[in-house]
């Protein structure tokens, strides 16, 4: 702008000198005029005119070439008022561009910790990923593992279970086999029961369930058997028959089932525990009794009319030998949870008769 103003001043000094020189030749011509008529004959007079002529014909031209340049100032003018008004307009979009980047730079600021940890993070994962297991391989290496320690677990059970010993462990008159030798089945126990040894007086009470051994020695003292020795054996396993105490009477003790499953018949997949016991103890010579408890249909035997030792619904106690055998011979009894008197009264003179 100051280049400009600068311009146009001496644009203006020029136009006044040439409007100073064109007035004053423009006198001189007028004064040459009126003198015209005298200086037509004189030739050097009438040259000197012709060069005046041309020299403001030329200043004539040179204050029209002034015109012309401003106007041409003039549209440069303008246009520096366009720039100026643009340059405006971009200092303005550049003020705004600073403040959005001042805020991002504070944003930065406020996330650069983070950004950090971020990273530091994801260069520890840079080192761990090549390392791990991937989930296939980890899936199948866990179901292995599981596999491995079930068989393991399976394998030291067995061994455990086979374990038992041929001595007995007495606890508070209760006996029970202390395992070291392998699982046995029938057979193996039956073949290993001496024949008829020597029995000793007194009364063995054989429950399946721990739990239930004070339940079963509480029938058997309703029945008021004096200077009776009595011992409890728990028998959960083939084997612990062969723990059995040697009594001359064995009160075996069995609990109510929907099928009266008392001694279980061959071939029909119930297991064999009870009958393994029954023809145990008849190898062992005693007298086995066997007392049926919990059976519902027994409680109909309380009443003092009724005289029979069992609940006659029972219906595998006729058929099977067994049982039938047993019943005949008073060794059968039926209870829910108390005997009755006439009960109480032969199964105390059925073990006295026995026990000595």
């Amino acid at each position: 702008m100051k280049l400009l103003e600068s311009t146009q001043a001496k644009l203006d000094q020029e136009h006044d000198k040439f409007n100073e020189l064109y007035q004053g030749k423009l006198n001189d011509a007028v004064k040459e005029a009126s003198n015209i008529k005298t200086l037509i004959p004189n030739a050097e007079e009438m040259n000197r005119l012709q060069e005046q002529v041309k020299e403001l014909s030329g200043n004539y031209s040179k204050i029209m070439t002034k015109e012309t340049n401003d106007s041409k100032i003039g549209a440069l003018q303008v246009s520096v008022e366009d720039g100026e008004r643009k340059l405006k307009e971009i200092r303005k979009e550049f003020g705004e561009l600073q403040k959005n980047i001042t805020m991002a730079l504070d944003e930065y600021a406020k996330h650069k910790d983070k950004i950090k940890e971020i990273e530091k993070i994801k260069e520890k994962l840079d080192v761990i990923q090549p390392n791990t297991f991937n989930k296939e391989s980890f899936m199948m290496a866990f179901m292995i593992l599981t596999v491995m320690v079930c068989v393991l677990a399976v394998a030291v059970f067995n061994i455990y279970q086979r374990g038992s010993s041929t001595e007995p462990v007495h606890t508070n008159g209760r006996t029970q086999a202390k395992r070291n030798t392998k699982d046995m089945g029938s057979n193996d126990v039956l073949r290993r029961i001496p024949q008829s040894p020597n029995l000793q007086p007194g009364v063995c009470i054989i429950s399946y369930d721990e739990a239930r051994t004070g339940f079963h020695r509480e029938l058997l003292d309703s029945a008021n058997i004096r200077k009776c020795d009595v011992k409890s054996h728990v028998i959960r396993r083939h084997e612990q028959i062969l723990e059995l105490p040697r009594c001359k009477v064995y009160l075996m003790c069995t609990e109510f089932s929907e099928r009266h499953v008392i001694i279980e018949e061959p071939g029909l997949g119930l297991g064999d525990l009870h009958r393994t016991t029954y023809y145990a103890v008849k190898k062992l010579g005693g007298c086995l009794i066997i007392l049926y408890t919990k059976d519902p249909g027994s409680r109909k035997l309380r009443n003092q009319a009724n005289q029979a030792l069992y609940n006659t619904d029972i219906y595998c106690v006729k058929k099977q030998q067994e049982l039938s055998n047993l019943e005949q011979n008073n060794g059968f009894y039926s209870t829910y949870d108390k005997l009755s008197e006439h009960q109480k009264t032969v199964l105390r003179q059925k073990i006295v008769d026995n026990m000595t």
